[in-house]
């Protein structure tokens, strides 16, 4: 397998890192300034619901991605790790609903369950109150939702799902935005970590790799720039800001597992399993 694919299991101090990527550091400052930027100055429109949630997104991604960065450097692997299904979720999700602007209400409209939950936890744990009206309205809004977005039982074991505002899972929904290659990594084996799972104790120092993380950081940087200029630039195409977002990740990785929904080239690896990569 080449050297530039990212493998688990090789775990590197900050410094390793940026002895074998030394541009990297100077390169995610650069688009973390970028997406800042955007944040800041793209015009808002109250109607825009898809817009609204990208810039949300990103904001709450460069957060996300100022504490990987921070931890990284710190040689703390794991931590990072766990920060990144955060990161890769988001953006999964957000990708998800800017290809569907139809789920952009259902999304929205969820929020009242998750609401409702935080306000009674209050109220059970401080004994403060919503205001009649405003609870009254939080309730109907729940109770419609949770009418609304009940998922089906499932068909084998009839167990009833969690309500959620997708019957999508995260796997099939990750592999519908371009997005799959990154699930294993950056999901599957992040939640081990997270939850006081038996396997994630077992495979604490194995699991987590400097190199993993940040090529997966910087791959969901890219994205949330291609996000951006496809819904406010209505760029279909390739814009020159998309254009240097993907070529500063190659400059950095060479390689790419995953084609940035067909903008990079395929060519296959010299290793046993013949998985795809991309170039430029």
């Amino acid at each position: 397998m080449s050297e530039n694919i990212p493998k688990t299991g090789s775990a590197q101090t900050w410094l390793e890192f940026v002895a074998n990527k030394p541009n990297f550091p100077s390169l995610t400052h650069r688009w973390m300034l970028l997406l800042n930027n955007l944040a800041i100055k793209t015009p808002a429109n109250e109607h825009d619901h898809v817009g609204h949630l990208i810039m949300s997104a990103i904001v709450m991604s460069c957060l996300d991605i100022n504490d990987i960065m921070t931890l990284s450097y710190h040689d703390s692997s794991i931590g990072a790790h766990k920060l990144l299904r955060s990161l890769y979720e988001r953006i999964v999700t957000i990708k998800y609903i800017s290809e569907h602007p139809e789920q952009a209400d259902r999304y929205i409209e969820f929020d009242s369950i998750d609401t409702q939950k935080i306000m009674d936890a209050i109220r059970a744990k401080s004994g403060i109150e919503m205001e009649e009206k405003p609870k009254k309205n939080l309730e109907l809004a729940a109770e419609l939702a949770r009418k609304r977005y009940k998922q089906k039982s499932c068909p084998t074991c009839k167990a009833q799902k969690p309500i959620s505002w997708t019957s999508m899972n995260s796997k099939d929904m990750a592999d519908h935005v371009g997005l799959g290659h990154m699930y294993f990594y950056a999901f599957l084996v992040a939640t081990k970590q997270i939850h006081p799972t038996h396997w994630g104790a077992k495979a604490l120092l194995s699991s987590s790799s400097t190199f993993s993380t940040l090529n997966s950081t910087h791959e969901l940087i890219v994205q949330l720039v291609l996000i951006h200029r496809r819904h406010f630039a209505k760029a279909f195409g390739v814009t020159p800001m998309m254009n240097r977002a993907i070529n500063d990740f190659l400059a950095a990785w060479t390689i790419s597992e995953g084609s940035f929904d067909g903008l990079l080239s395929k060519t296959y690896t010299s290793s046993a399993d013949d998985k795809p990569v991309y170039y430029g």
